[in-house]
């Protein structure tokens, strides 16, 4: 498993739009677990123009996964991990599926250290037997 992360203090609204459009894949499912329809991501949006800091996370996987499989262990860790608002989509435009994570909250809710981002990394490869925690790039 491959993951890569960045950050954005104070999005502006070319940032808000990149940053949705990159969750938006085949499959969005709400922190709450319940798939994302069109509100709810109009409502996400809504919800970083008002936050100090968004994320952005991205984890390729070895192997290929069910998309409804990948959502689900991916939020999990993310609900244990995270105390931001977050969206995960999946995309199934590549060889093996892959998820992206927005985040939006206050700069304390999304800053991640070395050690946030390799505990944050380590969660979601614990969901995925077999699977090798592999290295990213951070920011």
């Amino acid at each position: 498993m491959n993951y890569r992360t960045n950050y954005v203090r104070n999005p502006g609204p070319d940032d808000i739009g990149k940053l949705v459009n990159y969750v938006a894949g085949d499959l969005v499912l709400r922190g709450s677990g319940l798939r994302a329809d069109r509100h709810d991501i109009d409502g996400f949006r809504s919800m970083a123009y008002d936050c100090e800091m968004s994320r952005q996370h991205m984890f390729a996987f070895e192997n290929h996964h069910d998309p409804e499989k990948l959502a689900r262990r991916v939020r999990l860790a993310f609900r244990d991990e995270v105390d931001a608002d977050f969206l995960v989509g999946v995309h199934t435009d590549t060889e093996t599926n892959h998820v992206h994570v927005a985040q939006v909250g206050t700069a304390n809710e999304c800053y991640m250290d070395s050690d946030d981002i390799e505990q944050l990394r380590s969660a979601v490869a614990g969901r995925f037997d077999g699977e090798s925690i592999g290295t990213g790039a951070t920011a």
